[in-house]
């Protein structure tokens, strides 16, 4: 492999998770076939790491907004008193 050629490996979708599990495995079934080198599996394990930490990256925006939302719901709610009290 020359660096920057392009290397031809059928992979599944890499939108989620689930995705870059089939990926990985087909990076390395690749390898272990001879299709790509162990250079290219790394290269392409790389590209797919990085898309890893990106879906991380928006999972945890999206929990964050969710909690966000979630606190000042709370915020908002009137107080309940369980004694029959007012609060």
């Amino acid at each position: 492999m020359r660096p920057g050629q392009p290397v031809e490996i059928d992979l599944p979708s890499v939108a989620d998770t689930g995705g870059l599990v089939a990926a990985q495995a087909a990076v390395i079934a690749a390898m272990a076939k001879g299709e790509i080198s162990p250079e290219e599996a790394q290269s392409i394990a790389s590209v797919l790491e990085q898309q890893r930490r990106a879906i991380e990256t928006d999972d945890h925006e999206k929990r964050l907004q969710e909690l966000e939302e979630e606190a000042r719901t709370r915020r908002a709610a009137p107080a309940v008193s369980l004694t029959g009290f007012p609060p």
